[in-house]
């Protein structure tokens, strides 16, 4: 006699509206996610040696950080489960219990409504949960981008700088105004006492 225990699973989700079709926002989420996930050593499982991210168009293809790009070996940290153009794309992650799922659904003026879903199971999540926080922000951010400045991908600088203070949220005003950094979300509206003057 065996005893089976169905280990207990949550859905996070999140969604974003962007301004393309989803023939061509499904394009952008798959083709570009080079382009779209913010590049940068806390956004990548091994910063050190990957050269790009990549989603093999395919059930069963792999999403991998390549770093080697003439093997295309890498680090995999998930496998295609359900891939219909237009419509959706879904992948179990290799590195947790956590399944995320995309839908691409039309809107309004030719838009579309991306949803994102990440079904955890257990208490078993490394960071592919990280998807339904970061594309909203991200993959809006880069459609925005990709209508400034052309239809073709723009290909971000592999220069990365990395800072560490106690207080990120106090600090990333003065860091975008004395340094000029793009923020990669919304900074909070607090006021930075860094700036105060002294009286």
């Amino acid at each position: 006699m065996s005893e089976t225990t169905e280990q207990e699973s949550r859905t996070i989700t999140s969604s974003v509206d962007i301004c393309v079709p989803p023939e061509k926002a499904f394009k952008i989420f798959t083709e570009e996610l080079d382009c779209w996930w913010l590049q940068g050593p806390i956004n990548f499982h091994d910063g050190s040696k990957t050269h790009f991210m990549h989603m093999e168009s395919c059930v069963g293809g792999r999403i991998a950080e390549v770093h080697d790009p003439a093997t295309g070996d890498g680090h995999e940290f998930g496998k295609i489960t359900i891939w219909e153009p237009g419509h959706r794309v879904a992948w179990k992650s290799t590195i947790d219990s956590v399944v995320v799922d995309v839908v691409f659904e039309p809107k309004d003026n030719a838009g579309t409504t991306v949803t994102v879903n990440a079904t955890i199971i257990g208490d078993h999540d490394q960071g592919m949960s990280s998807w339904v926080r970061m594309t909203p922000v991200w993959l809006d951010r880069w459609c925005k981008c990709r209508l400034e400045e052309g239809d073709e991908p723009l290909w971000l600088s592999r220069l990365a700088i990395v800072l560490h203070y106690q207080k990120p949220a106090t600090s990333a005003p003065w860091l975008r105004g004395v340094l000029g950094l793009d923020p990669a979300c919304e900074i909070p509206a607090k006021r930075n006492p860094m700036m105060t003057t002294r009286g």
